[in-house]
């Protein structure tokens, strides 16, 4: 399977590679393109900037900003933008808001103009977007010309040092939280010239987000990882945003049309289709391959990830926790699905005290792997065990932690999010 994303240990790969997020108005940095975006542009997007001077300031609470502050050249094109988001997130969450961000290098303490060793920067320099990470939280984004030198615009900014702050986290009470893409299908629509478009489904399910606004979003993904593209040379993405009106919401049937004749497919005959449900600070999603052309015909393969949970238990005479999800995978009969779990709370992973349940950082995490017996198999559950030892969180109190499941096969993959309360002793 292709990991793209960034260069980590297969826990957080994985965890990265079925999220990202959409390009429709509903997530604003995607369309913050400096050498592109004019200052019309910027304020069609975020609105008009508050005050006067060199600098323009915009702020975009609804989408998940807290502020940009921006630079024009003088023809009024954008040349950089630094964000502050309204929530504090860690970057393996922070990165979903971005596609394609590709390789990563990390440099230890802040490397975007600032003069505090604290931390470290991750520098997704082909793309452009460079994160400030202190404490597990990333404190900002700077976007930049794709491949400049985002330190020597932070100091022509005037970037001052960046505080430490305190770090935003969701309520320790309340209605815990759930996102899951159940299934995921698609329907060919052909015409005289064989394979014309796509009509693709999917059912989407959330608890403990009402009045949250969701962003759907359906993209193709050829076999290198990169998301297809339109005719025009743009990554091809559709999707919309919706508003969760109950605390326990569910589309049975979120549609989307995907028009084979305006993509460029060089000749790829067959692609991962991927619908994603996605918050600021929370990622689902689930995949299925599908044929482009009719030379792509037969093209098989599906599986997602649902009704995550963690339960306390005992396993080779230690005490933890289980954590168990639904598993389906169609069409991948004598293969390999493999399954993983990760933890954050709020404010960033759960690091582990045991290398056996840690990754190549040191987060808790945990997996393990199935042969696919049946052309329609099912886990119910799929299940994975960490003890309470190798929890790095104090005892003798309840955490709410957020559990991360994803699993993947051949290609295809899917992940889905829970809250739970875990009682660590």
């Amino acid at each position: 399977m292709d990991f793209r994303c960034r260069a980590r240990t297969s826990i957080l790969i994985a965890a990265l590679l079925f999220a990202t997020n959409t390009s429709v108005h509903a997530n604003p940095l995607v369309e913050i393109k400096p050498g592109e975006s004019t200052r019309a542009d910027m304020e069609a997007l975020l609105g008009a900037p508050s005050g006067a001077g060199a600098l323009s300031r915009y702020s975009a609470s609804a989408a998940g900003l807290s502020e940009v502050v921006a630079g024009y050249d003088k023809a009024g094109v954008l040349e950089w933008a630094r964000v502050a988001l309204v929530k504090q997130l860690s970057p393996d969450i922070a990165v979903l808001l971005f596609d394609n961000l590709g390789a990563v290098a990390i440099e230890t303490g802040n490397g975007l103009g600032g003069d505090t060793e604290q931390g470290r920067t991750e520098h997704y320099r082909e793309a452009g977007v460079h994160f400030y990470v202190s404490g597990d939280v990333v404190r900002e984004i700077w976007l930049v010309r794709p491949g400049a030198d985002v330190a020597a615009v932070a100091r022509a900014a005037g970037a001052p040092p960046v505080a430490a702050g305190s770090v935003a986290g969701v309520p320790e009470t309340g209605v815990l939280r759930r996102l899951q893409v159940s299934a995921v299908w698609c329907e060919y629509v052909a015409d005289e010239g064989g394979i014309a478009s796509l009509n693709v489904y999917a059912t989407v399910e959330t608890e403990g987000l009402k009045d949250k606004l969701l962003t759907m979003r359906y993209v193709l993904i050829d076999p290198s990882g990169t998301i297809i593209k339109t005719s025009a040379g743009k990554p091809f993405s559709g999707g919309f945003a919706d508003t969760v009106l109950y605390d326990n919401s569910k589309w049975a049937k979120a549609t989307g049309t995907v028009d084979l004749r305006g993509l460029s497919t060089g000749g790829v005959h067959q692609a991962r289709l991927r619908w994603e449900a996605l918050l600021p600070d929370m990622g689902a999603c689930s995949e299925t391959m599908v044929a482009l052309d009719a030379a792509g015909e037969g093209a098989a393969g599906t599986v997602t990830v649902s009704n995550v949970r963690g339960e306390a238990g005992g396993s080779g005479g230690a005490d933890g926790i289980w954590l168990y999800a639904d598993v389906t995978a169609n069409g991948c009969t004598g293969k390999v699905l493999r399954g993983w779990a990760a933890m954050r709370t709020s404010s960033g992973i759960v690091k582990s005290k045991q290398k056996d349940y840690a990754n190549g950082e040191g987060a808790l995490s945990a997996g393990s792997q199935d042969t696919v017996k049946y052309d329609t198999a099912s886990w119910t559950p799929f299940k994975l065990f960490i003890p309470y030892a190798a929890f790095d969180l104090p005892g003798g109190k309840k955490h709410r932690v957020m559990i991360t499941y994803m699993a993947a096969c051949e290609g295809v993959g899917s992940r889905a999010e829970q809250e739970v309360y875990i009682d660590v002793p």
